[in-house]
């Protein structure tokens, strides 16, 4: 692999829960494509880039800032399915599933968080 962070379990974490993010939001309705959708999107690709940002090693780049920014835009993204289940666009169900993946994932970046400072 070119990149290091690219063999990071996280990484691979990151990189199939944003699969899937892109996978539920073409679930919603067709008329979110300018609004929600996008947002959802926009940060599932911020989550990996701001991640593979933090694990490069430049002069600039810090590793603990770029995972608090990881940890940040999970909780966003849980904000934009509560609303997505507020709108009834999805079930409580599939909100409830959205909402323990997004605080799965929010514990490993916290111990992932705790290796790097």
């Amino acid at each position: 692999m070119a990149f290091k962070f690219q063999s990071n379990v996280i990484y691979e974490q990151l990189s199939l829960f944003s699969k899937d993010i892109f996978t539920f939001t073409g679930k919603l309705p067709n008329y979110e494509s300018n609004g929600l959708i996008q947002q959802i999107r926009t940060l599932a690709v911020n989550l990996l880039t701001d991640f593979a940002q933090g694990n490069v090693r430049t002069d600039r780049s810090d590793p603990s800032e770029a995972l608090d920014r990881c940890i940040i835009t999970v909780a966003k993204i849980a904000a934009l399915v509560d609303l997505s289940c507020q709108l009834k666009y999805v079930d409580h169900p599939t909100h409830q599933k959205w909402v323990l993946i997004c605080d799965e994932i929010t514990k490993r970046l916290y111990e992932f968080h705790k290796t790097v400072k």
